[in-house]
């Protein structure tokens, strides 16, 4: 679960998934979730294509399948990708309000989240790939504009876009299901009822074995901080080390604060 924190930018993301790659090569087991819009870790993780493409959770509308070498975009096939669930949604996704489906934009000269270069991933000859239109001003279905698809964090929610509730509901389901929660930035105000909630029912319903906060540097022993989530459960560590100092050895903190669970 990943909330970005002050001044941590590209470079620091990058380097985390660098260092997570050299511990976990598959990242196995290993899936992420968003409270961001914007496309940092996305773009980090991009740099582990072909060997990883992202799963967003959501059937893009411009998607399409090809024999052509060049592609503008990789999709990941149903169940092997890593997911990246963005809960409030992306600055790379374009919303239809006719038709309600949603487009996934690709970025213009750099590596994109799915894996593709822009100048084109070469694939066998003869293999259907599948890759991504990129006209994303009008739906590629109906014609209708399209605008950004964006949730803003606000006390109540409504969740009368079915894409966004759709990716609350898959966030949901990986929460129930991981065994060890990570959090990233996150000081888990009380007035985001949805997240609370969906961290309690992981701890009350879920397969939850431990529960570990990497908060900021600037809030000393943690103890502050680490408030709301002890009220969610007892077995949990609270490292005010910054998302900075995690990111140059993930593996070892992380290993340190599970050595018990």
């Amino acid at each position: 679960l990943q909330y970005r924190e002050r001044c941590s930018g590209p470079a620091v993301h990058r380097e985390f998934i660098r260092n997570l790659e050299a511990a976990n090569p598959d990242f196995s087991g290993i899936h992420f979730i968003s409270l961001n819009y914007d496309t940092l870790l996305d773009s980090a993780l991009s740099h582990l294509h072909p060997r990883l493409v992202l799963d967003y959770g959501l059937d893009f509308s411009n998607y399409y399948v090809t024999s052509e070498k060049g592609l503008k975009w990789e999709r990941a096939w149903p169940g092997e990708g890593r997911d990246l669930i963005k809960v409030h949604g992306s600055l790379n996704f374009r919303f239809c309000p006719l038709c309600q489906s949603v487009q996934l934009i690709a970025f213009s000269g750099e590596t994109t989240p799915g894996g593709a270069e822009t100048g084109g991933a070469e694939s066998g000859a003869g293999l259907p790939v599948r890759g991504l239109r990129e006209d994303h001003g009008r739906c590629p279905r109906d014609g209708t504009l399209t605008e950004m698809l964006i949730a803003p964090p606000t006390l109540f929610k409504e969740f009368t876009n079915p894409a966004i509730l759709e990716l609350w509901r898959r966030a949901r389901t990986l929460l129930l299901e991981a065994r060890r929660i990570v959090v990233v930035g996150y000081s888990l105000p009380i007035a985001d009822l949805h997240m609370w909630q969906m961290l309690k029912n992981a701890v009350i319903g879920g397969k939850l074995e431990r529960m570990v906060v990497v908060g900021s540097s600037d809030d000393g022993s943690g103890e502050e901080a680490a408030v709301p989530y002890r009220q969610l459960t007892r077995d949990v560590d609270f490292l005010p080390i910054g998302f900075e100092e995690l990111a140059r050895d993930p593996s070892r903190l992380l290993d340190e604060s599970f050595r018990d669970a």
